[in-house]
């Protein structure tokens, strides 16, 4: 039979011990997504135990706009919440190139101690590349219309369209139709488009 006092005595212990990781939390940092391409935007955001409510987490990254500086590199500001939380939003400049970077943060005049890691791809390039027109006859056309290119330059973008108004595919690009455009894609690279008279290859 165990003893009230020694009962107690096990409760306490398990008590603390399920307590004590609520109160040795460390600071965090994460990023969301982890990989973003240049030009789009991303959410920094953790927890800065230590730091009251309405402090300001500052967070340093050669990946941020070169608005606000700490030590002569790129930082970004957050306002500590309500359970030691912070978060912002912040846009990866499109001239910023591929690769990996990190993600350190001070508060209260110290370092938190902990890094993120974000890696960074090359920014998309889309350009409106203009129309076509393809003569199957002295009385028939079709037309490829609004053409955009995405990662292609627009003479490869009006060459494709211009074939596949024509009817014919080019070998290594997959075509689909969605609502009236057509949508051609080969990896990374990406053309559409608006059919005009029936000027579709699918």
């Amino acid at each position: 039979m165990i003893r009230p006092a020694i009962a107690s005595a096990a409760a306490l212990g398990i008590a603390t011990a399920l307590a004590v990781p609520a109160f040795a939390a460390g600071p965090t940092i994460s990023v969301s997504p982890s990989t973003a391409r240049a030009g789009t935007t991303v959410r920094v955001h953790g927890v800065a135990p230590g730091c009251g409510r309405g402090s300001q987490v500052t967070l340093i990254s050669r990946a941020f706009v070169h608005v606000h500086d700490f030590a002569g590199l790129p930082a970004v500001f957050a306002t500590v919440g309500s359970r030691s939380a912070y978060s912002v939003h912040t846009r990866i400049p499109a001239s910023r190139s591929a690769g990996r970077y990190s993600i350190t943060g001070r508060c209260g005049g110290g370092n938190l101690g902990v890094v993120a890691r974000l890696r960074v791809l090359a920014a998309s390039t889309t350009r409106a590349c203009g129309d076509v027109v393809v003569r199957f006859g002295p009385e028939a056309s079709g037309g490829a219309h609004a053409i955009r290119a995405t990662n292609v330059s627009c003479t490869t973008a009006r060459t494709v369209s211009r074939s596949c108004v024509s009817g014919h595919r080019t070998a290594g690009w997959t075509y689909r139709s969605v609502r009236g455009r057509y949508i051609i894609t080969s990896g990374r690279r990406r053309i559409t488009y608006i059919a005009v008279a029936g000027g579709g290859c699918l």
